[in-house]
């Protein structure tokens, strides 16, 4: 009977401990989301360099699919240039090591299609990597206006 009640103590501690983990995960994640949204709007090259992950493919809400390198290249020299970028409605799901977050994002500035003033809903996905979140993956779409 001892036993059994200490394999159940056990099980509970490491339980509560993985949904300690996992929330702790989801505030960072929806930080990062935040983060990353700032950066882009900075530019900050150097944190978006930290963050994208060297296999990085982002697939933009008219189509378009970026490489890491061209996804960088077209911030660095503005052709894509945001002038705000805000989320919300951030819902994160965490399984070890990956994530997906989506999101809804209100966007104002400009690309290579021309002018974006208009909400999208996105889809990342993160790897931890090295002790870190990485962004591996994104997919915008944009949000008809009624």
């Amino acid at each position: 009977m001892k036993h059994l009640f200490a394999i159940a103590i056990l099980m509970m501690a490491a339980s509560g401990w993985v949904v300690g983990d996992t929330a702790s995960d989801e505030r960072d994640l929806t930080q990062l989301v935040n983060d990353l949204n700032a950066a882009i709007v900075k530019p900050d090259i150097a944190f978006l360099e930290r963050v994208l992950a060297k296999d990085y493919v982002h697939y933009r809400p008219h189509g378009n699919v970026e490489t890491r390198a061209e996804y960088l290249e077209d911030r660095k020299n503005g052709s894509v240039d945001f002038d705000s970028l805000v989320a919300d409605e951030i819902k994160v799901r965490v399984y070890g090591d990956t994530a997906i977050v989506t999101y809804r994002s209100t966007a104002k500035g400009k690309d290579k299609d021309g002018t974006i003033d208009e909400q999208r809903r996105w889809t990342r996905v993160f790897v931890r990597k090295d002790g870190r979140w990485q962004l591996v993956h994104s997919q915008g779409t944009t949000i008809k206006k009624p």
